[in-house]
């Protein structure tokens, strides 16, 4: 149990997890700005909460992850504006000959941001544990605290949701070609 946490052992916890948190945030919040405030906050509440962590109900990186998501989705309610592509164009950047290929690529990342965005943060941190952390549905239940059904109907739906809402733009991009 990491009942209390002297510096030494912080700092070797901090240096094994903080990537997983970064790149936790960064994929939830979709601003890297946003994720380093959140890394700090993370490791601000494992160091003083470290007596709450109990190796019985799951492993350290399992209960870092729980507190990670929490922030992400206590950051998300906070309010955040981020810019989409056709913010920055409409601001008058506009690509030159070699920035297109950039721009594709960086259109369907943001695309695929902005869809996970559109999820709540429950369903979000669902997709992100299962298929970029690729954890298991029981890891999953572990770390965000549920049932293993809630886990499978919180995929599901956000798959779904995610299928029709990628259904809706292409329909939108063919109605405007």
């Amino acid at each position: 149990m990491v009942d209390q946490l002297d510096m030494q052992h912080f700092d070797s916890v901090f240096d094994r997890y903080k990537n997983l948190v970064y790149k936790t945030a960064c994929l939830m919040l979709s601003d890297p700005s946003e994720a380093e405030d959140v890394l700090q906050d993370v490791f601000i509440r494992v160091y003083r909460l470290g007596g709450s962590y109990d190796p019985e109900k799951g492993s350290l990186a399992t209960w870092i992850r729980r507190v990670t998501v929490n922030q992400c989705i206590s950051k998300q309610k906070s309010g955040k504006h981020s810019y989409s592509l056709d913010e920055m164009r409409q601001n008058g950047h506009q690509p030159d000959e070699d920035e297109i290929d950039f721009d594709d690529k960086l259109a369907l990342k943001l695309s695929i941001e902005k869809m996970l965005q559109s999820l709540s943060g429950k369903y979000r941190a669902a997709l992100i544990l299962r298929y970029v952390d690729d954890l298991t549905y029981e890891e999953i239940a572990e770390t965000l605290d549920i049932p293993l059904g809630t886990v499978k109907s919180r995929i599901n739906a956000a798959i779904t949701t995610l299928r029709k809402s990628r259904k809706r733009e292409v329909e939108n991009e063919l109605r405007t070609s």
